[in-house]
């Protein structure tokens, strides 16, 4: 810089370069006497500052630029009057020194924070079979863009794929859970799975209440139509499986005179011998599966008519019932009757009926399918009710009448 210096007899003054930061003046006379001192310091003219060569143009700055932003690029920095601080705006504006927050992070007032993460999965299908695939899928919205995920739940379900597959071992409500993390923030949220769409031809499941899926397993129908019967008479035999070919390829009986032909669902008509038949369906896997096997037991009443002897009845667990009659019956009266109903007392099912009398099968032919006969026995005598039914089968009941010995007084 330049100075101009004065002295009590010199005028105009002196110019003479000041050396920065100070330079001292001293004034002699002739004889190198210091008469006087002064010291000059330099300074920059305003909007330049020293840079240890001359006196150079100011450059100011944007200060303070929070963690987690970004600047605008310039001109948003330059041309400054002075040092200034970063201020936060959404968007780059007229005004100098502007920020905004990276990418996953938002403005809270004071910093950039990471951003919040909305977090959702879901399962599908809603109602899978045993061993079936599930599909849990993720989604967020909120966070970077780049995210890391993992998954927990029921049968150890473990994962860290944006969408997995599990496949359950047994029946019931299976729950799964994702929490992400965004990779640039840090930032994490996390969901419980919700119940997505049901597959038409899934097994009947219990309610998930809209959070997870509910696993069923494969499994029969089968019944018997009608269930209890008299023998000779049919039933319909119907079976199906839940899912069809997805949990079976054929199933197949057991008994004789019951075929399936291998089919998955179907009818058959049967005959079943009296007694409690049971009759039991066995189906290979399909897809999935297969079903446990299934049976249906029938109850089948003996076909024979009702006899009474002196109103004595024939119904009885055994072949031959076994009746008595009072030999004190005047000889000229008949000591024995007889009266017979169809089976079931339904007429409709039968032809005619006859009863034989110790092995002579002429005794009484050509009877309707109920009444009463009388005869007159002094010993044993076996009597058998043959009935003919309408699909020509025979139904038959035999009956002993004993005859009471008569002991009398002298």
């Amino acid at each position: 810089m330049s100075a101009t210096l004065y002295t009590a007899n010199s005028s105009p003054g002196s110019t003479v370069w000041v050396s920065n930061p100070q330079t001292v003046f001293d004034l002699k006379n002739g004889n190198g006497t210091v008469l006087a001192t002064k010291t000059v310091t330099a300074s920059c003219a305003d909007g330049s500052a020293w840079d240890g060569a001359i006196c150079a143009s100011n450059i100011y700055s944007c200060t303070n630029l929070p963690a987690n932003a970004n600047a605008f690029a310039a001109p948003d920095n330059t041309g400054l009057s002075s040092n200034t601080p970063y201020t936060y705006s959404s968007a780059d504006t007229l005004a100098k020194c502007e920020f905004n927050c990276s990418n996953g992070y938002n403005w809270n007032g004071t910093n950039c924070v990471p951003n919040t993460l909305t977090v959702s999965c879901i399962g599908v299908p809603a109602n899978p079979y045993i061993a079936q695939p599930v599909t849990w899928s993720s989604s967020v919205s909120g966070g970077s863009g780049s995210y890391t995920r993992s998954w927990s739940g029921d049968e150890s379900l473990a994962g860290t794929a944006t969408s997995l597959q599990k496949s359950y071992t047994s029946a019931g409500i299976k729950n799964a859970s994702v929490t992400i993390t965004d990779a640039v923030s840090g930032g994490t949220g996390s969901a419980n799975c919700a119940t997505g769409a049901a597959q038409p031809n899934g097994p009947a499941v219990a309610s998930t209440g809209g959070s997870g899926v509910s696993v069923g397993a494969c499994a029969t129908a089968f019944s018997a139509n009608p269930d209890t019967l008299v023998q000779g008479d049919s039933s319909v035999l119907s079976w199906s499986v839940t899912g069809g070919s997805v949990c079976a390829s054929s199933c197949a009986s057991g008994s004789a005179d019951f075929d399936t032909g291998g089919a998955i669902s179907g009818t058959a008509v049967i005959t079943p011998p009296a007694g409690t038949p049971s009759y039991a369906l066995t189906c290979q896997a399909g897809t999935y599966g297969p079903p446990p096997p299934a049976n249906v037991t029938l109850t089948v009443r003996s076909l024979e008519p009702t006899v009474t002897v002196n109103g004595q009845t024939s119904e009885s667990s055994s072949t031959n019932t076994a009746v008595v009659v009072d030999p004190t019956v005047p000889i000229e009266e008949n000591n024995v009757t007889i009266d017979w109903l169809p089976p079931n007392n339904v007429c409709s099912s039968v032809v005619s009926c006859s009863i034989t009398k110790n092995g002579d099968t002429t005794w009484k032919t050509n009877l309707t399918c109920s009444g009463t006969v009388t005869d007159r026995i002094t010993t044993q005598t076996t009597y058998i009710v043959d009935c003919i039914k309408t699909n020509n089968t025979h139904v038959t009941k035999s009956v002993i009448v004993n005859v009471l010995l008569n002991y009398q007084e002298f």
